[in-house]
């Protein structure tokens, strides 16, 4: 109104501007009802329009549109109806991706990518919060899935991570990333007596994933791994002097790395700010559905999907559900079959300080079966570990979720419980590493426990040598007439997956 009187309008003037704007609003939300009523809004909004067009001298500024609407025949409400749906159809489609970890947030950078409106749902107090931030962050060259004899999944591995770099960086918009920065140190394999898989059945196993890795860089010579392509991937070494020479038999020495998670989120989260994805955090997803003719109150929206959450409803287009535990809840209420995740571990792990005390001791994956890792993060100071017997705090399988698990994964951890996994690790940790601080005498720097979820799939844990645990070849998107489901699998395929889906929907039919 403010506006509308610097213009020197008289208040009846206004008032028909006003009148103008409801009517217009009015004829939107009726677009989709009866032709009754949008013929209706039509003719109130014509007169409203010839009532100004009477003024033709003192606001000849707006005599276009009202000559437009009163005079002109091609203006009728057939014609305004079809300038309204085409409108609507110029719109950016919306996207809803539910899970703000790693894999919706490069979704959400893909689908920025080809222009859509993108909103991000997450349950936590901050994006890669919880799994993406609780585990170790390794880059998975396929080395610990030796179980799987099939090779499947140590094929799937090894792309994910020969594609995870470049794709990230093409999801980023940028060059390259100076990975040296954002590398732990890089891992060594420890074999326990007691491994599930004997030194030469991993050497065989590693041998023939090196071929697969040949194979790539030959097929594709844009791929890398985290920038580099080493000639080599692994070597036979001798057992270092820190380490338990009656608990373990050898050691391989691997090209592989983990990556920073303090670097990693810090460059997506300034990513995702700078292209405009929206980000509804705190925000639980209670429900997603499709939207039907015979809902009225969805009639002025032509979304697809609504998608129900506990700070309030939202229309969308398109739904990618990359959700972590509650992914097959949204499947299920959308008739779409859940593929994997059935089995549901609750592990923590330790994270602390870097001591000079650790500086001889590399990063370490224990395999095969239930042990651990040992990692270092040099560029940040920091150390993480965990040992699957202590940390494996519970497993359920095709079960709800405990309440008390996902407090647990959210931060809140019972007081008494965390300080049993803090001496319960730290008292594994000098038995496996007695040459670290004199005599298994070391202790964790500012250590905090951390605690998250693990899916897969299985009825069996990871001691059993024919577990579905050591296999994650499955089907990682199925989609379903604008509902995306991802099987995030691990944290190394997240922009693996969004390649794919790039390739096989983005790229043909842009939906």
């Amino acid at each position: 109104n403010s506006q509308l009187r610097s213009f020197s309008f008289k208040e009846e003037q206004i008032g028909h501007l006003e009148h103008v704007v409801n009517s217009y609003n009015l004829a939107y939300m009726h677009l989709f009802d009866s032709d009754a009523l949008f013929q209706s809004c039509i003719k109130n909004l014509r007169q409203r329009m010839n009532k100004i067009r009477g003024r033709r001298k003192r606001n000849s500024y707006l005599m276009p549109l009202a000559d437009s609407v009163a005079s002109e025949p091609s203006y009728s409400g057939t014609n305004i109806a079809k300038m309204f749906r085409e409108k609507v159809e110029r719109s950016p489609k919306r996207v809803a991706i539910l899970g703000g970890g790693i894999q919706g947030s490069v979704m959400a950078l893909l689908y920025k990518k080809y222009g859509y409106d993108v909103t991000i749902f997450d349950q936590a107090s901050d994006i890669l919060q919880r799994a993406s931030n609780n585990q170790e962050g390794k880059i998975h060259l396929g080395f610990v899935y030796s179980n799987d004899k099939t090779m499947k999944t140590g094929e799937r591995m090894m792309e994910s991570a020969l594609r995870f770099a470049s794709y990230l960086e093409y999801l980023l918009d940028v060059d390259e990333i100076d990975w040296k920065e954002w590398k732990s140190e890089k891992f060594r394999y420890l074999v326990p007596y007691d491994s599930i898989v004997s030194m030469d059945e991993l050497e065989d196993f590693f041998s023939k994933l090196q071929g697969i890795y040949h194979e790539f860089l030959k097929e594709d010579p844009s791929l890398s791994y985290l920038g580099e392509r080493p000639q080599s991937l692994y070597r036979r070494v001798p057992l270092l002097s820190n380490v338990n020479d009656t608990y373990f038999e050898g050691m391989f020495e691997t090209e592989e790395y983990a990556i920073s998670h303090f670097q990693f989120k810090k460059t997506m989260k300034n990513a995702l700010r700078k292209k405009g994805v929206n980000i509804r955090l705190n925000t639980r997803v209670l429900e997603t559905r499709r939207n039907t003719e015979g809902d009225k109150k969805m009639k002025h929206d032509p979304r697809r999907f609504r998608v129900v959450t506990s700070n309030g409803e939202y229309d969308v287009d398109i739904v990618v559900n990359c959700l972590w535990e509650g992914r097959r809840m949204i499947d299920q209420q959308l008739g779409v079959r859940q593929w994997s995740g059935e089995n549901v571990r609750l592990k923590f792990g330790i994270k602390g300080e870097f001591t000079d005390e650790l500086r001889d001791l590399p990063s370490f994956t224990i395999v095969n079966g239930p042990f651990g890792d040992y990692v270092h993060y040099p560029n940040d100071n920091k150390m993480y570990f965990s040992w699957y017997p202590v940390s494996r705090h519970g497993m359920i399988v095709n079960e709800d979720i405990p309440e008390e698990w996902f407090a647990i994964a959210n931060g809140t951890i019972p007081p008494d419980l965390e300080v049993m996994q803090l001496q319960a690790h730290q008292a594994k940790f000098n038995e496996l590493f007695p040459g670290i601080g004199g005599g298994g005498n070391f202790q964790f720097k500012a250590p905090h426990l951390v605690g998250g979820f693990i899916l897969a799939n299985g009825e069996k844990d990871v001691n059993h040598v024919d577990s579905a645990i050591h296999e994650r070849a499955d089907e990682p998107i199925v989609h379903q007439d604008g509902y995306f489901s991802i099987s995030t699998q691990k944290f190394t395929s997240a922009p693996y997956h969004a390649y794919l889906l790039e390739k096989q929907f983005l790229e043909k039919d842009h939906i």
